[in-house]
């Protein structure tokens, strides 16, 4: 059933897409043009899904979207024949297609060698999160803070409820959180294979190449001389790793798409594709702007510097670049406004601050480059961007095109700008944020390094000296090396360091749980107040919309992370959320519980069954104060013989890959 349902849920999302890119093609589209319409019609229809539950609730508009996607993709197909222009692209024979599939195939399989064994990147608080925004409007709150708006890059989240929603509440939320993980690697996958193909790479390894180096991109750990293997870098990890917090996976597919706009405006610059590409910078950068914000910055700013010396990358014209520059700066803004994004005004400020220069740490000691330690790490971590850009910078002097100059340019600037950020710059005084600033460069260099080793120009005079395979040769280094020490993390370290629901205190698998048996999951829910014991509370929220008690606010003023349980649960709902006529909402086990409240509920015979395996009670408002005076009484008790203890479910972060401080 649950296989079904991912597979009906997949489909639904995938379907009115594929027949909105049926109904743009022609004869003569090129592979870049097909490339670039996955990012640009995956931002579109988030885009649009966010702008409808401006007016409904989330889950009315990703119902909508289907059918509004249904209806313009058959208008367009009819269209398209009408006009006789309705033909299957020359450019994707059988050959490309075959290619592309492949790699699409590969990419989900890589994100599923964790995606279905692992609940890592803070899914204590993303589990509930999305199931409650489902029921929500923008502007969104936070599922432990009903009471403000949510000041977050909450489109990852977003688009895992669209998967939820499309299985009709049948996944538990981590299950869609991992589905859309693996939807959004094939999509990459799938572009950025496209992408090789129309730089001339028309073998598999290539290919293949390209499509992993990419996703598999990160800092060098494979020769470093610790005792034991590194989980990851010493400033920053693995792309597949951090692509585990929701909006990463899909910010990687935006940012293909961003580079992919500047690649074929150099290369197809005699053809003027601005007219084509400029709608997928725009909508990239629209979606990325409450996505990923420091990466489009790094991006954006890397865009600015490379158009001042070469104009053609954004447009052959300066005029024309100079309002598509407007364009771009009103694509950061407006989202964030209409959206209520993490940069809308009247949400938290972050306080940004020069420092002297450092390896800041990802979850490490701070080390000054001054120090023997904190310049080896940078340097590690740093080696195979480092080691690309050489190559880059090589090819372009050994084949010396234009295209090759400039992109070596960008990718400097880019670089430069991403190290400025990880090493001088502290966001809100805390030296593991740095580590955003650093992403759009480890991601990309992969592709880029396929640009330049793409046959493309003819032998600089002079410089056969140093050899055809030299500049290939340090850019195949400079992936490989990356791509090899993720995969040894994914072989030494990852499945050892899974996080298993029973870090939650969960009884039950997540991935297994099929909501609308196990819970009585069912669309339509309205998000309440709830209290729910412990070892039922992931499984009722993974598959309802609630408010629930969290822990204390982290350093964004945003409660993240595990949730409160018990006695602190209860305080928090009595005080902050519960108006003081009102019932108390309960979840409880249909087996046999300690829990205080759901003893009380089961003894007032307010309980009926939800599922198989939760039950929905109620106290009444005389019930819960008299639970609130049994347990103040308790505690008077035990401080009187000087044993008073915390109340139960104060949070800590909940895994590895958790971001409290550091970013989910």
């Amino acid at each position: 059933m649950l296989t079904l349902m991912s597979y009906l849920a997949t489909a639904l999302y995938l379907g009115p897409l594929a027949l909105a890119l049926a109904a743009r093609s022609r004869h003569d589209r090129p592979l870049w043009e097909i490339a670039l319409d996955i990012p640009l019609l995956a931002a579109i229809d988030l885009l649009g899904v966010l702008l409808l539950s401006r007016l409904v609730t989330l889950e009315t508009a990703i119902l909508a979207s289907r059918g509004l996607w249904l209806a313009g993709g058959i208008a367009g197909l009819v269209l398209q024949r009408r006009r006789g222009q309705l033909r299957w692209p020359a450019a994707l024979g059988p050959r490309a297609l075959t290619l592309t599939a492949l790699a699409a195939v590969l990419a989900v399989l890589l994100s599923m060698a964790l995606s279905r064994q692992c609940h890592n990147a803070d899914r204590a608080w993303h589990i509930p999160l999305v199931s409650s925004l489902q029921a929500q409007r923008i502007p969104f709150a936070n599922v432990y803070e009903p009471q403000r708006a949510l000041a977050y890059h909450f489109t990852g989240d977003v688009f895992a409820a669209m998967f939820q929603t499309l299985s009709l509440r049948v996944l538990h939320a981590s299950l869609a959180l991992s589905l859309a993980h693996d939807v959004a690697f094939g999509l990459t996958g799938a572009t950025i294979a496209l992408l090789a193909l129309w730089m001339r790479h028309e073998r598999v390894l290539p290919v293949a190449l390209a499509t992993l180096g990419t996703l598999l991109a990160g800092p060098l750990t494979l020769l470093r001389p610790d005792a034991t293997r590194p989980g990851g870098g010493y400033n920053f990890i693995n792309y597949l790793k951090l692509s585990f917090r929701p909006h990463v996976c899909l910010a990687g597919l935006l940012m293909v798409g961003f580079l992919g706009v500047v690649l074929v405006n150099l290369r197809e610059s005699r053809e003027h594709p601005v007219r084509r590409t400029a709608p997928v910078l725009l909508a990239c950068t629209a979606l990325l702007a409450v996505t990923d914000e420091a990466s489009i910055g790094v991006l954006g700013l890397s865009l600015g510097v490379t158009w001042l010396l070469a104009p053609e990358v954004v447009h052959p014209r300066r005029l024309p670049g100079v309002l598509l520059f407007a364009g771009l700066a009103a694509a950061v803004i407006v989202p964030n406004i209409v959206y209520v994004g993490s940069l809308a005004p009247g949400n938290p400020r972050h306080e940004l601050s020069l420092v002297p220069w450092r390896s800041p740490g990802y979850f490490h000691p701070v080390l000054p480059l001054s120090n023997a330690r904190g310049w080896s790490m940078l340097q590690f971590d740093l080696f195979p961007m480092a080691a690309a850009l050489a190559g880059g910078g090589l090819s372009a002097l050994r084949r010396w095109t234009r295209e090759r100059v400039v992109t070596a340019l960008f990718f400097a600037a880019l670089m430069g700008i991403s190290i400025l950020g990880l090493c001088k710059l502290d966001v809100d005084k805390l030296p593991v944020e740095s580590h955003r600033f650093i992403t759009a460069a480890m991601f990309l260099f992969p592709l880029l390094a396929a640009f330049w080793v793409s046959p493309r120009g003819e032998p600089a005079p002079g410089l056969r000296l140093l050899g055809d395979a030299l500049a290939p040769a340090i850019l195949l280094a400079a992936v490989s090396l990356s791509a090899l020490s993720t995969l040894e993390w994914l072989r030494s370290t990852a499945a050892t360091t899974c996080t298993k629901p029973s870090k939650y205190r969960s009884r039950h698998e997540f991935f297994t749980t099929n909501c609308a048996v196990d819970a009585g999951g069912r669309l339509g829910e309205r998000p309440a107040p709830t209290y729910m014991e412990d070892g039922i509370f992931y499984v009722h929220a993974g598959c309802h919309p609630i408010f629930a008690a969290g822990p204390k606010a982290s350093h964004w003023a945003l409660k993240v992370g595990l949730a409160k349980f018990g006695e602190g649960a209860l305080r928090e709902l009595h005080r902050d959320m519960i108006p003081a006529g009102a019932p108390l909402r309960v979840i409880c086990p249909t087996i046999a519980t300690a829990d205080p409240v759901c003893k009380r509920a089961q003894d007032d015979g307010t309980c009926r069954p939800l599922g198989e395996k939760t039950a929905a009670c109620e106290v009444s408002p005389a019930a819960r104060l008299e639970l609130l005076a049994a347990m103040d009484e308790k505690a008077s008790e035990k401080k009187a013989k000087g044993t008073t203890k915390e109340p139960k479910g104060r949070a800590e972060p909940a895994d590895d890959s958790a971001d409290t401080p550091g970013g989910n």
